[in-house]
């Protein structure tokens, strides 16, 4: 959906809502940094991958799609590994925080 005015186009974007001038911000910066921050993560959850169990390893693995390209849900993930959702954040957390750890 585009809103035109006397100085400027306006756009709301399909995935946030947020509408935007498309000449200040040509990329919605609230996707962005969304996405920014999900690669980020991703790349913290690989490093951490190392200082995990076996079994969380592929926990972990699942659930950000290494091997398969695409990641699971967290209900997903629990239901292929026989744990609640919880479960798996909690080993998603350990992970990053042993990455964290480790990088600094």
């Amino acid at each position: 959906m585009t809103f035109i005015d006397e100085k400027s186009e306006y756009q709301k974007c399909r995935k946030c809502g947020i509408i935007r001038n498309l000449s200040l911000a040509p990329v919605c910066p609230i996707c962005l940094r969304n996405r920014m921050g999900i690669e980020n993560r991703r790349r913290l959850l690989r490093k951490g991958l190392r200082f995990l169990s076996d079994r969380s390893q592929q926990i972990i693995k699942f659930r950000i799609g290494i091997g398969t390209g695409k990641g699971k849900t967290l209900e997903e993930v629990g239901r292929k590994f026989g744990i609640t959702r919880e479960r798996v954040r909690q080993i998603e957390e350990l992970a990053l925080t042993k990455a964290q750890e480790k990088t600094n």
